[in-house]
């Protein structure tokens, strides 16, 4: 039987998944379908699941499969993150035709880089180092026209762009779209540094980096740099940016 290692990440999250949902391990084992001994190797990092079981527990958690093996920060599962997407659209009055996946969608991988890019003063740029892929439907990327090999999902670290972007959240960085627009939401590499701003083109000063915090005196505009290029757009973080 094919075995999923477990990173070590993992006891952690199935514990705080197990807890959050109000069960003791020998319930959870109980809807599993396994012992409850298993369950508690499993917590302790001392014990693999089989693929089939690591998907039963993420289903009788409520949290998402990627959640559980450290692939995605977000533990719900990508059909409630696209009904929500649904929802958040309506209010907005727009609409999206994505639907909820099921077993017959077809999902492409989008690769998960270490990196972090910073809402705040910049992370130093590493070499591109992938940790694990997320799965995303093919009917919701091909509506976003977004290709997912072109496509990279990094981590949010500062507050600088809240509301928009919050602090340790995971972006979709569309790597195709690397010129400035106007008003949008860009990955920017700023020498080693990677940064995440709102682009405005100002009339009288230029083209700006803006920051969505309302606390300006922390986070104040200012001009594009002169050694700043454009790494990619934000198209996604729990929501679609447009």
């Amino acid at each position: 039987m094919q075995t999923l290692n477990m990173p070590r990440i993992v006891p952690t999250r199935l514990r705080k998944a197990r807890t959050r949902a109000s069960l003791t391990q020998t319930a959870l084992a109980k809807r599993v379908g396994t012992a409850s001994t298993q369950i508690s190797m499993l917590e302790s990092g001392n014990s693999t699941a089989s693929l089939r079981n690591a998907a039963r527990i993420a289903e009788a958690l409520n949290v998402s499969t990627d959640y559980l093996v450290g692939r995605a920060d977000d533990p719900r599962r990508t059909a409630d993150l696209i009904h929500e997407l649904q929802l958040a659209e309506q209010r907005n009055g727009r609409h999206t035709t994505a639907t909820a996946p099921d077993e017959e969608q077809v999902e492409d991988d989008i690769a998960i880089l270490e990196v972090d890019t910073a809402a705040g003063a910049g992370t130093l740029v590493g070499c591109e180092h992938v940790v694990g892929y997320r799965k995303f439907p093919r009917a919701w990327l091909q509506e976003q026209n977004l290709s997912a090999d072109r496509c990279r999902l990094i981590r949010v670290a500062g507050n600088s762009m809240e509301p928009t972007l919050a602090d340790k959240a995971s972006i979709l960085v569309d790597l195709a779209r690397s010129e400035r627009r106007d008003g949008k939401v860009v990955v920017i590499r700023i020498g080693e540094e990677l940064v995440v701003k709102r682009t405005i083109n100002d009339g009288e000063a230029g083209w700006m980096l803006v920051s969505d915090n309302a606390d300006k005196t922390t986070w104040p505009n200012r001009p594009w740099p002169h050694n700043a290029a454009v790494v990619g757009e934000v198209r996604w973080t729990e929501r679609t940016l447009t």
